[in-house]
């Protein structure tokens, strides 16, 4: 039979492969085939503006993910270490294995990405620098990175590694991108919150790719800022090991709902707005998914991605890919899609309090459950070799099976025998997560069927740079000043520490009061023009002022203009709490008379190590803050090597564990939410954002003289977020508020941090 014109198949003949991939190369998309070349050719709007190819970058967790993505059609893929990179709980791959990985990519003209991008502890510096030497010597084409610290060591021993900047940097802004350049950074990958108005602010900014998530699981939490995971486990999402406590169901007031269950980003609309401002390259999440889910959506973007050119010349033939595009999506095992901020910054569709929003297609409820076998009512198939998860009513527990034997008996029941599960309550819900055989996706672009063969001895080959990389790292950790890798290269004089600084952290006026009672060396200020007159009134002793972490690209020209406002006032004191604040403050001091800008780092810039405390000193700050997730060894050994600037720490403060451009609450000072496990917490909106407070504070304060031999210089009480149901201490003696700061979780710090 004839393939109709319109059919994907039809769109898909018309892609070809590039020639194999050379070493520096760089290669974006892949050449069209037939009508390609002139398909390519074609204008967008009215043919007044040349098309630009944009990558489709892909996901891999496993090898059969890896085939399944470039089967399908992926311009790049990504891939992790099973070590330090994000997706911890994902299969991951060995160095050999990465190399096997690179081999067949170029191969195939497929660029190979490594996602190094998880925060590090300081005895892992030295695993750093010998998984840097790997990468360099199997010739991945990028690593994605979050820590300073990787930036720091991958500038300085291995130049030529081209380095992309990880959405859990927490880019977010123009000058974010302009910071990252500056470092020189190839790429950045934008935090998911942005609006297309905001993604088209970033790539202007400045010469370098910009990266856009378009596809999979989205966080509750802007990029990069989440503590919820860690603060009452242990399992740091900046260290890929998040529990997903947005995904549990909570109580507000007394009501049940899943308040921060997110759906699943779709942006398969927005393809062509992304394509006309220059987006360089569309990703897809997915490391923890299987490799028939990741098959479906890349073809599904594969088949889009080709079809633009024909969207004002040929309308119709593209509305009718597009269709067939959304059509595999839906087939695929994922959750319900929302299209996520790209049109709105206040978008309505994000998830539903009353849902839950598993991933996985929704196959209907437990009918009965006896003796391991499960009877579930279905308007879907059910086959053997059918993975399914089953969600329990009162959702705090799940459990997850392949089917063995399936038997339908009735109009919709299907019944599973050897479910190796015990049993299941009634009404549980059922979720389809992988399936028997992948959906027929048509003719693959490259039959990778060799491939699997030739697997195991390229993984042999592979473990060349292994050996390798341990020599070329051992060998540099011997060449580096002293005996500790973490040690800054450059001969610096010793900092002498003489006891410890007290510092108040606060926004609102009504705490200035209390801070008094504290006596501190100085106060830091939260930047708000509302009470920014008030402080520079009331308080005449030193002020540091902190900018916002989340800083969206609306509100900087107002906080500029206060900004600017104190540096002719002669202030210099900041504290940056983004990476984009640094290149912001320095060029917005330029053009003022005086001395140089005094720079501070918050805990939100996840400093976690020497190296990283060592790579903000070379940005140009001053004092930095140690990360509130820290343990106490993993201090300890980190300032023993940090003795070249002052080291701050957050010894008192309700921390907050989402920070949302979402604001789901209304009224949030009439809302009490309290966790399955009844952990209670506040919520609070800020201009920007909303934030999570937890009942409890983080609380370090009983140890100041312990931080003080550590070699903390700079301790600070923070009372940005106190409650406001939350009564402040009355100050009429000195107990009366030493009992108050004494009161919390040590979070990290005396357990160990994951």
């Amino acid at each position: 039979m004839p393939r109709h014109p319109h059919s994907h198949a039809f769109i898909l003949e018309r892609q070809g492969r590039p020639q194999t991939l050379k070493k520096g190369v760089s290669f974006n998309g892949r050449e069209m085939l037939h009508q390609g070349p002139e398909l390519a050719e074609m204008g967008v709007r009215g043919g007044k503006r040349a098309l630009r190819k944009m990558e489709l970058l892909a996901p891999a967790g496993t090898r059969e993910a890896f085939f399944s993505a470039i089967e399908n059609g992926a311009d790049a893929v990504y891939v992790g270490l099973k070590t330090l990179n994000a997706r911890a709980l994902a299969t991951n791959f060995s160095l050999a294995e990465v190399a096997a990985l690179t081999s067949l990519a170029h191969e195939a003209g497929v660029r190979l990405f490594v996602a190094l991008n998880s925060l590090v502890k300081e005895t892992e510096l030295p695993m750093v620098m010998e998984l840097l030497a790997g990468l360099h010597e199997t010739g991945v084409d990028a690593l994605i990175i979050q820590d300073l610290a990787v930036w720091r060591l991958a500038r300085r021993y291995f130049p030529d590694l081209r380095l992309h900047a990880s959405t859990l940097m927490a880019i977010h802004n123009s000058w974010g991108v302009r910071q990252a350049y500056q470092m020189g950074f190839k790429r950045v990958v934008l935090a998911r919150e942005m609006t297309l108005h905001e993604i088209q602010h970033a790539v202007n900014a400045a010469d370098v790719e910009i990266e856009v998530f378009v596809h999979g699981a989205m966080c509750f939490t802007c990029s990069g800022s989440c503590l919820m995971s860690s603060y009452f486990g242990g399992k740091s999402s900046m260290r890929g090991r998040c529990v997903q406590p947005c995904r549990r169901q909570y109580e507000v007031n007394g009501a049940k709902g899943f308040h921060f269950s997110m759906f699943d980003l779709c942006g398969i609309d927005v393809l062509p707005e992304l394509a006309d401002m220059g987006v360089a390259s569309i990703k897809i999440e997915g490391r923890l998914k299987p490799a028939s889910y990741v098959g479906g959506v890349v073809r599904a973007y594969r088949m889009l991605l080709n079809a633009l050119p024909l969207r004002n010349t040929q309308p119709e033939m593209y509305q009718d890919v597009l269709k067939e595009s959304k059509a595999l999506l839906n087939a695929a095992m994922g959750r319900d899609y929302t299209g996520g901020f790209f049109r709105t910054d206040n978008p309505k569709d994000l998830l539903d309090a009353g849902r839950t929003a598993n991933t996985g297609k929704y196959l209907g409820r437990v009918m009965r459950s006896k003796n391991s076998t499960l009877c579930i009512k279905s308007d879907s198939i059910v086959q053997k070799g059918d993975r399914l998860r089953i969600v329990f009513p009162d959702v705090m527990e799940q459990l997850s099976f392949t089917c063995h034997a399936v038997e339908r008996d009735g109009d919709g029941l299907f019944c599973i025998s050897n479910a190796r599960c015990a049993a299941v309550p009634v009404n549980s819900l059922v979720f389809k997560t992988d399936q028997r055989a992948q959906q027929a996706l048509g003719a693959p672009f490259f039959d990778t069927s060799s491939w699997k063969d030739r697997w195991q001895g390229l993984v042999s080959k592979g473990r060349i740079y292994e050996r390798r990389a341990h020599e070329k790292a051992a060998q540099l950790q011997k060449e580096l000043s002293g005996q500790h890798l973490s040690r800054p290269c450059k001969k610096v004089v010793p900092l002498k520490r003489q006891g410890y600084a007290m510092w108040v952290r606060l926004k609102n006026p009504a705490m200035l009061e209390l801070a008094r009672a504290l006596n501190p060396r100085g106060i830091i200020v939260e930047l708000d023009a509302k009470y920014m007159v008030f402080f520079l009134r009331h308080w005449r002793n030193d002020i540091c002022w902190s900018i916002p972490a989340v800083s969206y690209e609306n509100g900087l020209h107002a906080m500029e203009q206060q900004i600017l406002r104190l540096l002719r006032m002669g202030h210099r004191s900041f504290m940056v709490n983004n990476l984009s604040q640094i290149a912001w403050l320095q060029h917005l001091a330029k053009d003022v008379r005086g001395h140089g800008l005094e720079l501070w780092s918050g805990y939100a810039m996840n400093l976690l190590n020497s190296q990283a405390l060592q790579a903000v000193r070379d940005l140009g700050v001053k004092n930095a803050m140690f990360s509130v997730e820290t343990d106490e060894r993993n201090l300890s050994l980190a300032l023993s090597n940090a003795g070249f600037m002052p080291v701050s720490m957050t010894v008192f403060g309700y921390l907050p564990l989402f920070v949302s451009r979402i604001k789901p609450f209304e009224r949030p000072e009439r809302v009490v939410i309290a966790s399955p496990r009844g952990e209670m917490f506040w919520w609070r909106n800020t201009p920007q954002t909303g934030c999570c407070l937890p009942d409890k504070p983080f609380s370090l304060f009983d140890l100041q003289e312990r931080l003080q031999e550590m070699g903390v210089t700079v301790q600070v009480i923070d009372l940005m977020y106190w409650p406001a149901q939350r009564r402040l201490p009355e100050f009429r003696k000195r107990r009366d508020w030493t009992r108050a700061f004494y009161m919390g979780r040590r979070f990290n710090f005396a357990d160990n941090l994951l």
